[in-house]
């Protein structure tokens, strides 16, 4: 991101606006970018310490501290949320490979015969389709007996 976008989003992110790969985008840019870092601070200080001194005006504020501790939480929470996406990935790559192994054990059942017999009478049907097509009519004739 450039720093007009960056300094566009200061607002949306101080109010906890922005999605998560916004925020994302807007923390890389940050860290690198001292000026907008800055920038952010100023307006972080502005918004926040005006709000705490509406609510309470006779306490103290460490609102540089406050900034920091606000940027290092985001980051956390950052970090946290794609912690939690990776399990779900590998489960998911866990999934593919049992259909995989499922597929290619299913293929190795069919009889070499059988798959000629199907592709010679090319009636547009997956080997699959076949397969089922026969188990469904032996079932049948099991149950018509």
């Amino acid at each position: 991101m450039k720093c007009r976008e960056i300094q566009s989003l200061i607002v949306p992110f101080i109010n906890n606006q922005l999605s998560k790969d916004k925020v994302l985008d807007f923390l890389e840019h940050i860290e690198h970018c001292e000026e907008c870092k800055e920038e952010l601070e100023v307006y972080y200080i502005l918004i926040i310490g005006l709000r705490q001194l509406d609510e309470e005006p006779n306490e103290t504020l460490d609102l540089h501290g406050q900034f920091l501790e606000h940027l290092r939480v985001t980051k956390e929470h950052i970090n946290i949320s794609r912690m939690r996406r990776f399990p779900k990935l590998i489960i998911l790559l866990a999934l593919l490979a049992i259909l995989l192994v499922l597929l290619t054990r299913e293929l190795k059942l069919i009889p070499d015969e059988k798959i000629q017999n199907i592709e010679s009478q090319n009636i547009g049907k997956t080997i699959f389709e076949n397969n089922i097509l026969d188990n469904l009519t032996e079932i049948i004739e099991d149950v018509d007996r």
